[in-house]
């Protein structure tokens, strides 16, 4: 059960770094 919620959080954060980097076109472009 851990791990699965590991996983989740794991997930959660990359989802939250692509959102910010596709919010801001200069990273996103760099």
């Amino acid at each position: 059960m851990t791990i699965a919620i590991n996983c989740k959080a794991i997930l959660k954060r990359i989802n939250l770094f692509e959102y910010f980097l596709l919010k801001s076109p200069p990273l996103n472009i760099a």
